[in-house]
């Protein structure tokens, strides 16, 4: 009898093992040397308000290895209080740490702080064709334009309301002025040129591989003036919207535009993962975007784009107060493998 359950024991284990993964996952180690020839995956978690949580998952492609608050192991303390974004220029990063009222220098991909400098609010960044950082405010209504070297404010733009995400392109900066519903353009020496109409609240924009831009405004979060959203293409010569989409669905929010450089498709979230084609030629009338990945019951927060391999990267924030996941995903929508993150997962970058 003794025999038989131990045959039967030994079946159940055996039954019940399962293959090792693709990638393993939630792998989480405290790792003293960077792998300075892998790929990085970042993570930017923006944390509770006034909860000086804010972190960055670092994940390593090549060892599929997750460093969990990566910044602070770089540097011995925390981030932060509500981190917004990060933008590489070669090997050097800028943390912009929105309620901290910072703005951070730190070395790629180590994250080993250089310099820092106060900023009110700072929101996104752009290093433009001149060498000059510039930075968008939540609370200010200006441009801040910082000195990379020691990131000293050298002037102040003044715009006519908040601004978000902001591009170079054909020898002037176009910025997402979210409640005048407008991409205001300005000149590299910093004189506002222009205002283009689009559509209620953009946020995000991009430049496809033709030099045109791409705006996504999310039709606003006021349900008593909300308006349809938009996709909008504009010419950045003629400053013309010469194509837009409209969502069909009022309740339709979609945000975290990007542009996949390997397959000239858009992608973005709205409530899943969608994908849109930049070329006029392949859309039709009936062209709607194209739903390729969805998670019962997941809050999608942040997006982002392997520029090498094409892979979509897209984060879930839970509700709000537990540790994220990150899907890793191929640019048709396959779930390839995913990790975990830090406590809001916004803001996705990969440095290779």
């Amino acid at each position: 009898m003794r025999l038989w359950i131990l045959l039967i024991v030994a079946l159940l284990i055996f039954s019940c093992k399962k293959d090792k993964p693709f990638d393993p996952q939630y792998l989480e180690e405290v790792v003293s040397e960077v792998d300075t020839n892998a790929t990085h995956v970042l993570i930017i978690n923006e944390g509770n308000f006034t909860f000086s949580n804010a972190s960055i998952t670092d994940y390593e492609i090549e060892t599929a290895t997750t460093r969990q608050t990566a910044f602070k192991q770089a540097n011995e303390n925390a981030l932060g209080d509500v981190a917004q974004s990060l933008l590489i220029d070669g090997k050097t990063g800028y943390l912009f740490v929105n309620n901290s009222n910072e703005v951070i220098k730190v070395s790629m991909p180590s994250l080993k702080a250089q310099t820092r400098a106060s900023v009110q609010s700072p929101r996104y960044g752009l290093i433009t064709s001149k060498g000059e950082l510039w930075v968008t405010s939540l609370n200010k209504k200006d441009i801040f334009v910082l000195d990379t070297t020691n990131l000293k404010i050298t002037k102040i733009l003044e715009a006519s309301n908040w601004l978000e995400e902001l591009v170079e392109t054909d020898n002037h900066v176009f910025a997402c002025n979210v409640n005048e519903n407008t991409i205001d353009v300005y000149s590299l020496e910093g004189d506002r040129v222009k205002s283009i109409a689009v559509g209620k609240q953009p946020q995000s924009i991009v430049i496809d591989s033709d030099g045109m831009l791409w705006v996504l405004c999310d039709g606003g979060f006021n349900p008593r003036d909300r308006e349809k959203a938009r996709l909008l293409r504009i010419d950045p010569i003629s400053f013309a919207v010469t194509f837009y989409y409209e969502f069909e669905d009022i309740e339709h929010s979609p945000t975290r535009l990007n542009y996949n450089v390997t397959n000239q498709r858009l992608y973005f979230i709205n409530r899943a993962v969608y994908s849109f084609p930049v070329d006029l030629s392949e859309i039709a009338p009936t062209t709607t975007p194209i739903e390729i990945f969805k998670q019962e019951g997941a809050n999608f927060y942040g997006l982002g784009i392997d520029a090498l391999s094409g892979n979509v990267i897209v984060t879930d924030a839970k509700d709000y107060s537990k540790k994220g996941i990150a899907y890793v995903l191929s640019s048709s929508g396959q779930l390839l493998y995913d990790f975990e993150t830090g406590v809001i997962p916004q803001d996705v970058v990969v440095y290779q």
